[in-house]
């Protein structure tokens, strides 16, 4: 998905001659890491823990899951705010790929994919996606529905805007690197498309243990939206490897 607001025509063809692909969230063994409370205090910076309030799923599993959680959580909601809710044990993906409208800032920041079942999440701790929470619905073993969200949430939003986001032409600003675009719905009046899924290539995937250690010297004075959103991510308990289901395609493989 295109994590800017430029949706315009120039910026996907500048992703296509560049040979990027569109950040919209692909559609999975574990090594686990458990964060230790020294590591989640790693800055005396302080703040309010999010969670998910009685009879609201802190493990969203569908699209409009994420929208019930965001929508419940105390106003503005930010990135930092949205994955602290999430519930343990978290289990990620983490790759510094930059093939992407939300790409990763090198091993320091990589791109984090967030895998619950059918549902697949990500954020970026730095850059032009920052501010966008990607969406990836699985179909298929190799097609899923693209949304996102973007942050700070300040008023409860429709369960459809996580798809009108994304919204571009007659279909979405995925398609131009997520092939096989079709309709399959229309939630709230809002036309719901599928795409081909795709997950990072192996060799830009980047080691929990190597993401844990950015934590313990991230300078929250400095950068406190990135150490934030690192944070966020690592403390309040489990967080594990996931790997992406084998049957996925990988960037740009089927080109």
């Amino acid at each position: 998905m295109n994590t800017t607001k430029t949706h315009g025509a120039v910026f996907l063809s500048l992703l296509l001659i560049s040979g990027w692909s569109v950040g919209c969230s692909p559609g999975a063994s574990f090594d686990t890491i458990a964060v230790s409370d020294s590591a989640a205090t790693a800055s005396s910076q302080s703040s309010v823990h999010c969670a998910a309030p009685p009879g609201v799923s802190g493990r969203p599993a569908t699209i409009e899951d994420v929208v019930v959680l965001v929508n419940s959580l105390p106003k503005p909601v930010t990135i930092r705010c949205f994955l602290e809710s999430l519930e343990r044990p978290l289990n990620v993906a983490l790759t510094n790929s930059q093939m992407s409208g939300q790409p990763a800032a090198g091993n320091r920041s990589p791109r984090i994919f967030v895998l619950n079942e059918k549902l697949y999440m990500s954020v970026v701790p730095e850059g032009r996606g920052r501010d966008y929470l990607e969406l990836s619905y699985q179909t298929s073993t190799t097609t899923s529905i693209k949304a996102e969200i973007e942050f700070p949430v300040i008023q409860p939003i429709a369960k459809s805007k996580p798809y009108s986001n994304v919204r571009f032409g007659s279909g979405t600003n995925c398609s131009s690197c997520h092939r096989a675009e079709k309709q399959v719905g229309i939630h709230e009046g809002v036309p719901v498309f599928e795409s081909w899924a795709y997950q990072p290539d192996k060799e830009t995937l980047v080691d929990l243990q190597q993401f844990k250690n950015e934590l313990k010297v991230c300078n929250f004075d400095k950068e406190p939206e990135r150490c934030g959103i690192i944070k966020a991510v690592l403390s309040n308990g489990e967080v594990r490897t996931q790997a992406f289901p084998q049957s996925m395609y990988f960037n740009f493989s089927v080109w």
